[in-house]
């Protein structure tokens, strides 16, 4: 663990709009690409992507925004009960 010189600022704002919910979370600083290859170890975001389009299909979204000072992830989630049947693909 390293420690910085800088305070990070960590931010939550949920809302909800008409027929869906949204959380978001944003620090101060700026996105770090993931190495490319076998020594690659995240994989949080892409599970979180895939899940909420199995659950929900396109009425669910996981949307990243980078800003010069600031990252934020942002999950947009239906607030009516599952319409998208997750094993309709097979």
């Amino acid at each position: 663990m390293r420690a910085f010189a800088i305070a990070l600022a960590v931010a939550l704002l949920s809302a909800g709009c008409g027929a869906s919910a949204g959380l978001q979370v944003a620090n101060s600083g700026s996105w770090i690409e993931a190495p490319v290859g076998k020594n690659r170890r995240g994989v949080g975001l892409e599970n979180i992507h895939r899940r909420i389009a199995l659950l929900y299909g396109d009425s669910a979204s996981l949307t990243r925004t980078l800003d010069p000072d600031r990252v934020s992830m942002t999950i947009t989630l239906p607030l009516s009960p599952q319409t998208h049947d997750p094993l309709s693909h097979r």
